[in-house]
């Protein structure tokens, strides 16, 4: 009898386990969309913590192409060179934006790579601080989702909480593995001192 016991508490144990690890032994392939196409598009925007108007955008096409915008206050010392640049009389920003950052085989690869982590199964997940909003459009019918910058562990009691979080690392990290994109795409604080 004691046998029988001890060994029903393990089995409860094991299928608690099982369960609850889930995302480490099962990861679900990530939706596919029905169709393809040129116009199609895959965007990431950061937003920075100090200045929500202070923003950098990449936003990817089916067939390769991008562009990339950044927003910035008036006066602000960062700002790049060689980019178009618009001004918002409203908001007083001001805009500037490059075509085809990253070439069209990178813009291909960046698409499909956000598809395959699971971008059309993403959910919103809650961000502490700086968080980015990915927006999907295909078929003609667009998403917008945001979420952390950064998830440092995805780990959660809720499996599906953990593979939602391994989505957000994925997609992010898209962009923040890659050194160009990352420096281009990134606000620096410029300190402006008096000599």
């Amino acid at each position: 009898m004691k046998t029988a016991i001890a060994w029903s508490i393990r089995l409860v144990v094991l299928a608690a386990l099982a369960y609850f690890l889930q995302p480490l032994y099962f990861s679900p392939k990530p939706t596919q969309p029905s169709s393809r196409g040129a116009q199609d598009s895959v965007s990431w925007k950061f937003q920075s913590a100090l200045n929500p108007k202070v923003s950098q955008a990449l936003v990817v096409y089916g067939d390769g192409r991008s562009v990339a915008t950044l927003l910035r206050p008036m006066g602000d010392p960062d700002t790049p060179e060689a980019w178009k640049i618009r001004r918002d009389k409203e908001s007083g920003m001001i805009e500037f934006t490059k075509e085809n950052l990253v070439s069209v085989e990178g813009g291909r690869a960046l698409f499909q790579g956000a598809i395959d982590a699971g971008i059309l199964d993403l959910q919103p997940e809650p961000a502490p601080a700086e968080q980015v909003e990915v927006q999907m459009s295909f078929g003609g019918a667009t998403r917008k989702i945001a979420g952390p910058q950064h998830v440092a562990s995805a780990a959660d009691w809720r499996p599906n909480v953990w593979r939602n979080r391994m989505r957000w690392q994925k997609i992010a990290g898209l962009i923040q593995n890659d050194a160009a994109l990352q420096s281009a795409l990134t606000h620096k604080e410029v300190k402006l001192v008096n000599e």
